[in-house]
């Protein structure tokens, strides 16, 4: 916690209360009904909150045990101290005082730490020897209710008096037995009305003085202090050396007087000592001056201010060297602690400063319930449920300071500020004020009545830009958009008319459009950093999002639609959208928070509180450079959400949890709400308490001395945030990575030559400068001299051109790597810098024997490989990206025996969990190779237990190449297993037999219902149901490539096969994609297995939740009739950001845009040109937002549109070209002897396939060969559309 504004403190004598507790100074004070505890370093130990009172008026701290009563009109509530020696300092409840004793309780005050005085109509004293049950040993009744009533340093007084009196009446006690406990009492009369009384306080228990009284009749600014511990210690911190000040210091100390100090509020300071006070002394008391100075800037009320009573308390902290210590509590509502040297206070010299205000302890009386901020995080209202406003600034400190205050006699709904937060507007339940912020009280300038009831919510719209004036906005329950313009003065001075005679006036109102009543509408948080006209958002139960700009023409109003979101999830009816482009959305759980990019229509973080409650509320941060910050609020918890870059894997999210602020730590109110505040705070309302926290618990201090040029501090929590949402450097790991993927060779050995070259001399931690514009120019130099459209992509090409050689260097890159600045490159940026330049070379080495498209597959394959579990030997899985760019190859029977030459040096076997990692039955189109890599993971999985080899391992394999002889075979050598008779006996069979057929579909059954899966997709097959087997693979082993792998080895039933392939490429794999942000390539690859490639075109442009619309709208059905289940109700994967990846979606694009340019089909009916161009917008925006600007920048540079094709159309005129076999041109596909009749899935393109059908030719009955054949020189030019 940084900085605390404890609340209003009461406006009563013994609000505010200060002891030396065991050498730890406590200073306490009240404010409604809670009790905040600071140590002598003004930080709050404890809120004590006292929930069963009305409000607190009496506060007494026993200076012995710690012990703090506190009391309202008739309860008095005991507090005791307990884990101060564990270092968890804390109070709980022990007793309180019966309702009955004291109806009117007025003053508080321990005499010994068992003996409290009761000060009411009696006075009454209490003992608790007994621990259980506290009991009243002495009262005495009096004829008028006591004002003060103070026990004596040695417990053996008690001086009071009431209000109004002449007359101070001292009690003397007489007996100290419990049970006749006695006091005698004298009085003692004044010239006037008591003011004041306080004993002459003992520096420590065991001091032997006379028990001193003093009383003031009308000085309220006198105050006695013990001087000789502050003058000791002040000449040890000033013994060297010659000292004036310290010397009178000296000088007055060894007198041993009282110190009275008389302040007037306007610098000036009487100081005077009295010595020989008290009756054990034999000499006469005397006076004498010790100060008459200025410079003491203590500031106090004016004599004519009604509220302008103060009370000051003075004391030395032993936490700080020779300081004192001065509180004043005003009951304007505001105590002010200062504090100085004894040595400057005490100096006769002129000084220009003597003490220091160092906190200023106000706020509210009651529960804050709402706060707003300004646009610009500088200042923010606080509102209570008693209607009292208070407008916080930012001090010279950074804290919050109390600016200007506002008490309205309309209940208050909702409130915004305006013109730099000069100006408020409230919202009431019937009107609309609107108040001046500018002066030390606010005040209403102008009160207009809302022509509707049940207003909500009050939204400053921003300035006119055609005339003077501001638009508000006021929403209704039922949905209704008010606007309102407001003629504000916005540079006059504070009295000055603003001269129009309608200060606030009507111009216009709309509906906004919602699907039902339970829809949540209201307006987007608009941030300074960016000016945009989105103003009012509706969100339905079902997670739909429609964000919208208000326009207006004279008297009538129109809501135009500017993004369309839907989420596909249910909702509670908390959701904050910032500007119209990010919307955060709490889910029907309440638990769960999801953060959606409204903009691009993408998802991008999910985070479950599982020890939130109840999330109520959230608030969006944003500064000009672009950091983005999210705080959701429970009813104990602040949650800080930070934004950061899109991460290169599937480790790294596009947000980061920074911080969970638990206030049960600092206080038991629950959170009321909250409020961001310059610079990266966060400001709290807890009861009637704000405190401000750092978005950072531990700010760990970085090593990094440079930022942009510019020096920063280590600890700069901006730096670090602007840091996380940086633009990359060019040799960034990120930036690397994405031009090996993508084979832009040319690109990758400019940019790591330039470093080479830059990073020669470079120092340890040194920052790395490269110019981005002439690498750039170089880059594109290069794509540019021999760029032709629909040619080789040097993209997808391996180069030559470049004479660096990347193996020469690689020594001296790895050891220059690490010598980058950290805040350039992390040390896990560095190593992963490191492997990639590793891999590169190893890409390098495959030139000539594999394609462009192997090598893509190979990349992720390595970086597979050089993160796989070695202990178990598994794989991780391989993206669908490097399947699709696979099953392109020309070369996929030399990058198969590479792939599995590797995995053989690390003793990995082709079981099919390796085989499904690689998803070699996805890309491998060659049927001859499918059969012998699944016959080898046949072998493998039968000898994986070399112990104990059982046949049913390998059963679906064998039986799926329909190699039921060789599974017999192993049946009959198998030894130990209990099955082994009956199954070689239903093996013997012939399965041709319409008969055994049925008894295998049998026994398949049965498996099914023993759950033994695997087998029994073997007795599936054995059957000739391959339907059913794939049904079971999808369904209960949830193993979408089996179902491939066997369908595509099938020897069965040809229709039977391509019915099988249809429902997995049609209807299985886009509701798989639903849950998987690898969506966009599941469906590509779909597309690749049927050769659609106007819909492959159309997948990787259109936005995700288009392409797969039916399965959504069934997901959608699947949540309303499952609304308790969790896991339906999180967000779609398919939207994640991660399916918007664009490296190589773009590619890829190309690829597809040169095919279908070769075979004619280029046309409108693929994609529109406004279609095209949001796919480029939308990727370099994706780039942006990960910070790779060099790649978006070459990006939109580099675009170049191709012009659409006519459609070609049959004609039944003869032709005199030479025929040509169709089969020799067009790869045979699966799908093309069966017609299926129509699938519903998410995406149409039958307009597109007949267009393909006219000109696809059928393929040969055996493929092309796989052998690579070297390109020429020219092929290696970038076409890249240009």
């Amino acid at each position: 916690m940084r900085n605390i504004l404890p609340g209003r403190p009461q406006s009563s004598r013994q609000a505010l209360c200060t002891v030396n507790w065991d050498g730890l100074r406590l200073v306490a004070y009240i404010s409604g009904t809670t009790v905040i505890v600071f140590n002598g370093r003004r930080e709050v130990l404890q809120s004590i909150l006292v929930d069963d009172a009305n409000s607190l008026f009496s506060l007494s701290i026993d200076e012995q045990s710690g012990n703090i009563a506190v009391a309202d009109k008739s309860s008095v509530y005991i507090y005791r101290p307990i884990g101060r020696d564990y270092g968890d300092l804390r109070w709980t409840r022990t007793h309180v005082l019966p309702k009955e004793v004291e109806p009117s309780v007025t003053y508080l005050s321990w005499g010994s730490s068992d003996e409290l005085l009761v000060a009411a109509q009696s006075l009454t004293l209490w003992s608790f020897l007994n621990e259980h049950e506290p009991q009243p040993i002495w009262t005495s009744p009096l004829s008028s209710p006591v004002q003060i009533a103070a026990f004596s340093p040695d417990a053996g007084l008690i001086a009071s008096c009431g209000y109004h009196d002449r007359i101070v009446k001292v009690w003397r006690r007489l007996s100290y037995e419990q049970d006749s406990t006695r006091f005698d009492v004298s009085y003692l009369p004044h010239p006037s009305a008591i003011a004041d009384l306080s004993w002459r306080h003992f520096w420590h228990q065991e001091q032997n003085l006379d028990n001193l009284l003093y009383t003031f009749c009308n000085d309220k600014q006198a105050r006695s202090q013990d001087l000789a511990r502050a003058a000791e210690r002040a000449l040890q911190i000033h013994r060297n050396g010659t000292n004036h000040a310290l010397e009178h210091l000296i000088e007055v100390a060894n007198r041993s007087p009282e110190i009275c100090v008389i302040l007037d509020g306007l610098g000036h300071m009487s100081a005077w000592g009295i010595e020989n006070a008290g009756l054990k002394s034999k000499l006469a008391a005397d006076k004498f001056n010790v100060a008459l100075v200025d410079g003491v800037n203590v500031t106090l009320p004016m004599e004519n201010d009604p509220d302008g009573f103060t009370q000051i308390h003075a004391f030395a902290n032993n936490d700080a060297s020779a300081s004192l210590c001065v509180l004043v509590h005003s009951y304007s509502g505001q105590i002010d602690w200062y504090q100085g040297s004894f040595v400057e206070f005490f100096d006769t010299s002129a000084r220009a400063e003597r003490i220091r205000l160092q906190s200023c302890w106000s706020g509210h009386d009651s529960v804050v319930d709402r706060m707003v901020s300004s646009s610009d995080y500088q200042s923010f209202l606080s509102l209570t449920e008693s209607d009292q406003v208070i407008l916080w600034s930012k001090a010279l400190t950074g804290a919050p300071i109390r600016k200007t205050e506002a008490q309205s006699h309309l209940a208050i709904v909702h409130a915004t500020l305006l013109v730099d937060s000069n100006f408020a507007v409230l919202l009431h339940d019937e009107a609309l004020s609107v108040w001046d912020m500018r002066g030390i009280e606010a005040r209403r300038v102008s009160l207009c009545q809302l022509k509707a009831h049940g207003a909500k919510a009050v939204h400053d719209l921003g300035r006119d830009k055609t005339s003077p004036g501001r638009y508000v906005g006021v929403l209704y329950e039922d949905n209704l958009v008010e606007c309102y313009k407001l003629y504000v003065p916005e540079e006059a001075a504070r009295h000055e008319s603003n001269g129009y005679h309608d200060f606030i006036s009507r111009i216009m109102s709309t509906k906004v459009p919602v699907s039902s009543r339970t829809d949540t509408v209201g307006f987007c948080t608009t941030s300074q950093a960016i000016s945009d006209d989105k103003c009012v958002f509706s969100l339905s139960q079902d997670g739909s999002l429609r964000t919208y700009t208000l326009s207006h023409n004279n008297d009538t109003a129109n809501l135009i639609t500017t993004v369309t979101l839907s989420t596909n999830i249910q909702i509670s009816d908390v959701v904050s959208v910032l500007d119209g482009n990010v919307c955060a959305i709490v889910h029907a759980d309440n638990h769960t928070v999801s953060v959606w990019n409204s903009k691009q229509g993408l998802y991008e973080f999910t985070h479950t509180f599982d020890d939130f409650d109840c999330i109520h509320e959230l608030s969006w941060y944003r500064r000009k450079n672009g950091v983005l910050l999210l705080a959701a609020q429970s009813t104990y918890a602040v949650a800080i959400l930070a934004q950061q870059r899109y991460g290169m894997d599937t480790v790294c999210n596009a947000w980061s949890l920074q911080r969970i602020i638990y206030t049960r730590a600092h206080s038991s109110h629950t959170i009321g709400s909250l409020s961001w505040f310059e610079p990266f705070q966060v400001a709290v309302g807890l009861g009637s308490q704000i405190m401000t926290f750092d978005i950072e618990s531990d700010a760990r201090p970085t090593n990094d001395s440079e930022l942009s040029g510019r020096t920063v501090p280590a600890y700069d929590v901006e730096a670090r945030h602007m840091l996380r949402q940086s633009s990359l450097p060019m040799f960034a790991p990120e930036i690397v990575a994405r031009q090996l993927q993508a084979g832009q060779y040319d690109a990758l050995l400019v940019n790591l030559q330039t470093l080479c070259e830059e990073t020669k001399f470079l120092s340890q931690n040194e920052a790395v400068h490269i110019d981005v514009d002439v690498t750039l120019a170089k880059v594109l130099a290069r794509r540019s001299s021999d760029a032709c459209r629909g040619g080789p992509n040097p993209a997808l090409q391996p180069t030559n051109a470049s004479d660096f050689s990347l193996s020469e260097v690689k020594e001296q890159l790895n050891e220059t790597i690490m010598r980058i600045a950290p805040y350039q490159l992390t040390r896990t940026q560095k190593t992963q810098l490191q492997g990639l330049i590793r891999t590169a070379l190893r890409l390098f080495e495959t030139n000539q024997s594999l394609d462009a498209f192997s090598r893509i597959y190979l990349f992720h394959f390595l970086s597979a490989f050089a993160h796989h579990d070695a202990a178990n030997g598994v794989l991780p899985a391989l993206p669908y990206v490097a399947i699709v760019y696979a099953s392109q190859s020309q070369t996929q029977e030399a990058l198969l025996q590479f792939i599995l030459a590797r995995i053989e040096e690390k003793n990995i076997k082709l079981t099919w969990s390796t085989a499904r990692s690689l998803g070699i039955f996805l890309f491998i189109s060659d049927k001859e190779s499918l059969m012998v890599q699944l016959e080898s993971v046949a072998r493998n999985e039968y000898n994986r237990n070399t112990d104990d080899r059982n046949p049913v391992d390998c059963s679906l394999y064998y039986l799926a190449l329909d190699k039921k002889a060789v599974l017999l075979s192993l049946w009959r050598r198998t030894i130990g297993v209990k099955e082994k008779e009956s199954t070689i006996k239903l093996l013997s069979r012939d399965f041709q037999d319409p008969k055994w057929k049925s008894t295998a579909l049998k026994n398949a059954y049965a498996l099914l219902s023993r759950r033994r899966f695997e087998y029994a997709v073997a007795f599936f097959l054995l059957g000739g149901s391959l339907a059913d087997a794939v049904s079971v693979c999808v369904n209960q082993l949830h193993d979408f490539q089996l179902a491939v792998a066997i369908t595509r080895v099938w020897t069965g039933n040809v229709t039977d096969q391509s019915k099988a392939m249809l429902n997995l490429t049609k209807k299985v794999i886009p509701e798989l994609a639903v849950d998987s942000s690898e969506a966009r390539w599941m469906l590509i690859w779909s597309c690749v297995q049927s050769q659609d490639w106007p819909q492959a075109v159309r997948i990787i442009v259109y936005q995700v939740d288009d392409v797969l619309a039916a399965q959504l709208e069934a997901r959608k059905i699947k949540l309303d009739q499952q609304q308790h289940e969790a896991e339906v109700n999180m967000p779609v994967q398919a939207m994640s950001y991660k399916s918007n990846e664009p490296t190589l979606l773009i590619n890829f694009y190309e690829h597809l845009r040169t095919k279908l340019l070769d075979q004619g089909l280029w046309t409108r009916a693929v994609i529109t040109p406004t279609q095209e161009w949001q796919f480029v917008t939308r990727s370099a925006s994706w780039y942006a937002r990960a910070g790779l600007d060099w790649l978006a920048l070459e990006l939109v540079v580099t675009w170049q549109f191709v012009k659409w094709q006519e459609p070609k159309r049959v004609t039944s005129k003869p032709s005199t070209a030479v025929a040509v076999d169709p089969d020799s041109t067009k790869q045979k596909s699966m799908l093309d002897d069966w017609t299926e009749p129509e699938v519903v899935t998410g995406y149409t393109s039958a307009d597109t396939k007949k267009q393909l059908e006219l000109t696809q030719e059928k393929a040969s009955s055996k493929p092309k060969p796989t052998q690579f054949v070297e390109p020429s020189a020219d092929s290696l030019l970038d076409s890249f559309g240009f």
